[in-house]
């Protein structure tokens, strides 16, 4: 016997195949969420006003998704594409003295820096209102107002607000940078 044929003869027969499993069309979540796909698809985006716009910059190279900790300064590179973050600090006041504060991190930055994009382009200015106050802004976000998420708010937007992005582009002999602070007041 050739060790081929052994090998055959030594295999174990295949499993039969199960029947596939229903998958229950007729549950109620699911209809809610097969009606939902239909209603997405069948409205253009435009005209519900559920278009957004991110920065190229942030698209290529996003900001960290968790906090990086008690850094100089976050790196992020994409192909020939760098984004860099230095954490800001805040001014001191006759009530409070100067802190460091750090890399902006997660969804609320991220937010942020979309909601204020696709409202400058909406607007066609670079002047964007945020609210009255931070409960306002965080409605205008979308987003569930309690204690907890405007003490994240304020915290995220103060790191945003002081710290320093560079980026920079390099191709061959061309490279362009260029620094910017993404909230100016």
């Amino acid at each position: 016997m050739t060790p081929a044929e052994r090998w055959v003869t030594s295999t174990p027969p295949l499993r039969k195949e199960s029947a596939p499993k229903a998958i229950g069309l007729s549950t109620p979540s699911l209809m809610r969420l097969l009606d939902t796909c239909d209603a997405i698809r069948d409205e253009d985006a435009n005209s519900a006003e559920q278009i957004a716009y991110m920065a190229r910059l942030l698209v290529q190279t996003t900001l960290p998704h968790r906090d990086p900790g008690a850094i100089e300064v976050w790196v992020r590179r994409n192909g020939n594409f760098t984004l860099q973050i230095t954490p800001g600090r805040t001014v001191a006041s006759a009530r409070t003295t100067s802190r460091r504060l750090g890399i902006p991190y997660g969804t609320y930055p991220r937010l942020i820096m979309t909601f204020l994009t696709t409202e400058a382009v909406r607007t066609r200015s670079p002047e964007v209102y945020l609210g009255r106050s931070l409960a306002e802004f965080l409605r205008r976000l979308g987003l569930q107002v309690d204690g907890r998420a405007i003490r994240r708010l304020k915290e995220q937007m103060l790191r945003l607000i002081f710290a320093s992005i560079d980026w920079a582009f390099a191709s061959g002999s061309t490279e362009l940078g260029h620094g910017l602070r993404p909230i100016e007041s």
